[in-house]
């Protein structure tokens, strides 16, 4: 776990992580000892623990204390450069030298390529809107022909407005401003 952190970038350009994380031991003088050590520290004593946290790093199964025998946690545990379970990534190469390498540069698994969607083995999207324009268009055409027809007047009544017998005037009325005689030849 210590190995896998010490790459790990800070908060500030040119900073690592385990620059904060050791305390004043920085991350030159950083051990997994003094990491735990300044992580189980209380606020008296420099750290940010709100109580004080004995770590104890064994590599036995089992260590006997007192003459009772205990347990020590094997948390899992993976390498910087490999991801920690499904869905999850790995660290970048800039917290992680080992993932740069080019194993470990491997390229993400591609999802399937859809089905595409088709109606009578032609695109889906352009039958459905063939469909609709002509639904469109069929629907417009009807209502403007029936509204056509509902509007027309009978016969009798157009006789009735304007009868065939009457004189509508003369272009003299439609043309008052023009000269009734030639132009002139000056």
């Amino acid at each position: 776990l210590y190995d896998s952190c010490q790459g790990l970038q800070g908060f500030f350009p040119g900073k690592y992580f385990l620059d904060f994380g050791c305390g004043s031991w920085g991350r030159s003088g950083c051990s997994p000892e003094r990491w735990t050590e300044y992580m189980g520290s209380t606020p008296d004593e420099g750290a940010y623990s709100p109580f004080k946290t004995i770590y104890s790093i064994h590599l036995e199964d089992t260590v006997e204390v007192d003459n009772r025998t205990y347990n020590p946690m094997k948390a899992f545990h993976t390498k910087c450069s490999e991801s920690p379970g499904p869905g999850f990534d790995k660290c970048s190469c800039n917290d992680c030298p080992d993932a740069c390498s080019s194993g470990a540069m491997t390229p993400p698994d591609l999802p399937p390529i859809p089905v595409p969607f088709r109606i009578l083995y032609l695109h889906g999207a352009t039958v459905v809107s063939i469909f609709i324009f002509f639904l469109i268009f069929f629907t417009m055409t009807f209502i403007f022909c029936r509204h056509r027809k509902a509007s027309l007047l009978p016969a009798e009544l157009l006789n009735e407005i304007n009868p065939p017998g009457v004189n509508l005037g003369s272009l003299e009325e439609v043309e008052p401003l023009r000269s009734k005689f030639p132009n002139p030849v000056i």
